[in-house]
């Protein structure tokens, strides 16, 4: 069984203390317009944009496997919290 592509690189735009854009680089594909939002606990749930079907269902526009799911949420997690610390000013 073949790893998960580990994401080369990932862009946050924090809009609220739970709230964020992501826009994430794999091996082969930019993703872009992924939301993620956390929870109480710290817990970073990626929300992937969605469109309106003929029937009104609505589809997502991406989907990723598990294991690239579960790699690309940390790296996501990594980055927001790195972002939220607070900027050690040279004195």
């Amino acid at each position: 069984m073949q790893d998960a592509p580990a994401p080369e690189r990932v862009s946050l735009r924090v809009v609220a203390h739970d709230f964020a854009y992501v826009s994430v680089r794999l091996p082969g594909v930019s993703l872009s317009g992924i939301q993620a939002k956390r929870d109480g606990m710290g817990r970073v749930r990626l929300v992937f944009p969605v469109t309106t079907g003929r029937d009104g269902q609505e589809y997502p526009l991406m989907a990723l496997q598990p294991g690239t799911l579960e790699a690309v949420t940390r790296a996501v997690t990594t980055a927001w919290a790195e972002a939220s610390r607070p900027s050690q000013g040279v004195h």
